[in-house]
């Protein structure tokens, strides 16, 4: 028996034309379903109902916005700023993923250097709350001139500068990690798909992470691992590859699990399809739950205790009003040699409701009456938790300190572990396209949402537009002729 959850508006993937469609459940799973009058119906498989139940009174209700997603490019309907902003420096690679989004060295993008620069300092007076930026191509490394556009990146104050890399150049120079370091950039997105050559086919950069993490660590340079996720293929290691990164949690920041979507490069293959909720079923499973998919959180679950830190300084932060459905994660721990998520702890719901509550309280207040009421705050606070561990005053030395120090003590005791499942034209839903917060910035001055420059022609026109004339492409990337 079916049920309609929602009812949105998505793509036909044949012809890309806005259709309506329903989120439907059945039989524990939800579905989307949509017809065109031309290429008929099509079905696909977007949540399971636990995961569903779990997070669904984050779902607010919402219109769709008229002509998404073919009118994103400066669209002020869009209702999340920027919390994350992508600037491709290159189309060039030297590696031929198999599933690349990006379709690296199908086109011959190269902007100038003046053009990266010019659109950096776009994004700092067009958002000027967003102080982090992923530096992302094809491959951003086999740029020479790389280095000049950090340092203008942070000549224009961004905080937070990140490249997105096979890791190749890192791992066979040694003194590349330390130059990044010294330009600014804290950590980097490594491509990372599992510990065996059967997972990680296409990068195979199990064989030189070792080498990578040394030159790492040296310069002090952190690293989040990313792998893209498709069922029947490197679904079994995932909790492999958080223990990994649990093991070498001196350098490793994170682990930010992609589920494959069927974007540029990679055909629609529905046994492949892999959602959240699957990734924290096969965590729980393969932990012996140890962690559970419980642990895991709606990634706007931060915006209470933002909503805090913003009372209690008076000034205005990013708000995390991604959609619930885009992402989840959760933080881990390293004690005594064991895996420990942040809910053994810490009573996450209470904590975040205790949040909610004192932000709106303490906004009323000012002066002695607004410390008193943080006073109180810390002191319920204490009723959150359900054991005292070492990590504990860190948290709260974030909420008290509000400084960069803090937080960044804060990481390197925890192992962010979480999922971001970018969508494709047959998952599309206008509703979650909306609220995305990881954005685009194109040379020609233009910030759009993530998955629709990726799905609904965007990325083409951008690189088309700044394509390298009489170019010809190799495997190595482009090649003057």
């Amino acid at each position: 028996m079916s049920k309609i959850l929602d009812k949105t508006k998505s793509v036909c993937p044949e012809c890309k034309k806005i259709i309506d469609a329903q989120l439907v459940e059945e039989d524990g799973k939800i579905y989307m379903v949509k017809t065109c009058n031309e290429h008929g119906t099509f079905k696909e498989l977007v949540y399971h109902s636990d995961f569903y139940e779990r997070i669904k009174s984050h779902i607010t209700k919402e219109d769709t916005v008229l002509n998404c997603p073919f009118a994103c490019a400066g669209c002020k309907a869009h209702k999340t700023t920027t919390i994350l902003a992508v600037i491709d420096v290159t189309s060039r690679c030297n590696l031929n993923c198999e599933y690349c989004f990006a379709n690296a060295n199908e086109r011959p993008y190269q902007p100038t250097l003046h053009q990266l620069k010019e659109t950096v300092s776009f994004l700092r007076k067009a958002q000027p709350l967003c102080n982090a930026i992923l530096f992302s191509g094809g491959e951003p490394t086999l740029r020479d001139d790389l280095f000049e556009l950090l340092d203008h990146a942070k000549t224009e104050r961004f905080d937070a500068l990140m490249i997105a890399t096979n890791g190749v150049r890192i791992a066979t120079d040694p003194n590349y990690a330390k130059e990044l370091v010294k330009h600014g950039v804290g950590i980097i997105y490594l491509s990372f798909d599992g510990l065996d050559d059967s997972t990680n086919k296409y990068k195979k950069s199990h064989r030189y992470i070792e080498k990578l993490m040394k030159n790492a660590r040296e310069a002090g340079l952190g690293i989040v691992l990313v792998p893209a996720v498709a069922k029947g293929v490197n679904n079994h290691q995932v909790y492999d590859i958080i223990k990994f990164a649990a093991k070498n949690i001196d350098i490793v920041r994170g682990v930010n699990f992609q589920p494959i979507g069927f974007s540029g490069r990679k055909e629609h293959d529905s046994m492949e399809r892999y959602t959240i909720s699957d990734l924290c079923k096969d965590i729980e499973q393969q932990s012996n739950g140890r962690i559970k998919a419980t642990d895991f959180f709606a990634v706007d679950t931060a915006r209470p205790l933002i909503h805090m830190l913003e009372a209690i300084t008076g000034s205005e932060i990013i708000d995390f009003s991604i959609h619930p459905m885009c992402g989840s994660a959760t933080y881990l721990f390293v004690e005594d040699a064991k895996i420990v998520p942040i809910t053994d702890f810490l009573d996450v719901e209470k904590f975040v409701a205790l949040c909610d509550q004192y932000a709106k309280g303490i906004r009323k207040r000012k002066g002695l009456d607004a410390n008193i009421a943080l006073a109180k705050f810390i002191l319920k606070v204490q009723r959150t938790i359900k054991k005292k561990t070492e990590i504990l005053p860190l948290l709260f030395d974030i909420i008290i300190k509000r400084d960069y120090i803090s937080l960044a003590k804060f990481h390197e005791k925890a192992l962010f572990v979480g999922a971001m499942h970018f969508m494709d034209p047959y998952n599309a839903d206008v509703k979650r396209l909306q609220r995305c917060g990881v954005h685009y910035v194109t040379p020609n001055k233009l910030i759009v949402p993530f998955c629709a420059y990726n799905n609904f022609g965007y990325r083409e026109k951008i690189e088309k537009q700044f394509s390298v004339p009489n170019c010809q492409q190799s495997n190595l990337g482009f090649k003057r002729i």
